[in-house]
């Protein structure tokens, strides 16, 4: 991420000035038990629920825990060339998780198309995996994201408000120092990972405490 805002700003002192407060806005991306990340997934569902590239998707079980994370986390270094993310990067940085949102419902809305053609759940991650070689047109797609812009901030906005939220919870599972996704596959970088531990073992701390009540 770093990089991103090295090749964005002119100088080092703004890169970094710049990069320190992007981190601060989205550490709950990073934070113990993953807070923002967490809460994006479900948000992320429930806006994408009536999508047809969703639909089938998961249809072929393949559930948002299995993309989402690692697109987030490098700021969809997985799926876009480096040029558009530099082209998006002051638009993440002011609208925070909405603007994650935005631009991952528009990216996927625009690769409609290519998600439709595949059948195979195995053929589909390979297709998720490989979205930045057929990135759409940067005009297009800032359009895309203009449009779900609103909703996705109208959304989180009403998520604040509620003291829970009744989507799936990601079906993430540690094993060991891995974090792996309801497919078994890695689900974030190799760093990231290890600061679930503290998450699984909160969550099985809980559920031990309400089977013995």
């Amino acid at each position: 991420i770093s990089a991103l805002f090295a090749v964005a700003t002119q100088s080092q002192d703004e890169a970094y000035s710049r990069f320190r407060t992007f981190i601060s806005q989205m550490r709950g991306l990073w934070l113990q038990g993953f807070p923002l990340l967490l809460m994006g997934m479900a948000q992320f569902e429930m806006l994408a629920a009536s999508r047809p590239w969703f639909q089938h998707l998961c249809g072929r079980h393949i559930q948002p825990d299995m993309y989402l994370p690692g697109a987030w986390m490098g700021l969809f270094s997985k799926w876009l060339p480096l040029a558009t993310r530099v082209l998006f990067l002051s638009h993440l940085e002011s609208a925070g998780l909405a603007g994650l949102l935005a631009v991952s419902l528009a990216l996927l809305d625009c690769h409609l198309p290519w998600i439709m053609q595949h059948e195979d759940m195995d053929e589909l991650l390979c297709a998720l995996d490989r979205l930045r070689a057929r990135a759409p047109d940067a005009a297009v797609l800032l359009a895309t994201t203009q449009a779900w812009q609103p909703v996705t901030a109208a959304a989180l906005a009403a998520a604040q408000n509620e003291r829970s939220l009744k989507t799936r919870v990601p079906l993430l599972k540690r094993v060991g120092a891995r974090v792996l996704d309801s497919s078994g596959r890695e689900a974030l970088y190799a760093g990231m990972s290890k600061k679930l531990s503290s998450l699984w073992a909160e969550r099985r701390l809980i559920k031990g405490r309400t089977s013995a009540k």
